[in-house]
């Protein structure tokens, strides 16, 4: 029959515990790092991406390049709707009801309205 010492073998058990939680814990800084150095590149590639992007927008813009949708164009009663509401006849709810949009975008394009 074999003698088995439980103590000896319960303090090796515990030093492999030991080394594993060691081990782990080393390869766990392993990957932080190593998903630091990966987000810290792609902030530096985003930033490097935003840059080129914000140049060619510019020299669109520079070029004459419209963005966004263009306006819908304004209804034909809008000028005499647009004189009735600056003369105070009508309020701005009221000849935004007469011209069949809502308040906000008439206050909008009567803003950018030249007479």
């Amino acid at each position: 029959m074999t003698n088995i010492n439980l103590k000896d073998e319960y303090d090796d058990t515990q030093k492999y515990i030991e080394y594993l939680q060691e081990e782990n814990s080393r390869l766990m800084e392993l990957v932080n790092t190593l998903l630091k150095q990966a987000e810290e590149k792609e902030k530096k590639d985003a930033a490097e991406r935003r840059a080129i992007q914000a140049h060619g927008i510019e020299k669109a813009k520079q070029a004459g390049v419209k963005f966004g949708r263009p306006p819908k164009p304004l209804p034909p009663n809008f000028d005499a709707v647009y004189r009735l509401w600056k003369n105070g006849e009508i309020s701005r709810l009221e000849a935004a009801r007469r011209v069949n949009m809502p308040e906000g975008t008439f206050r909008y394009r009567s803003d950018h309205y030249e007479d």
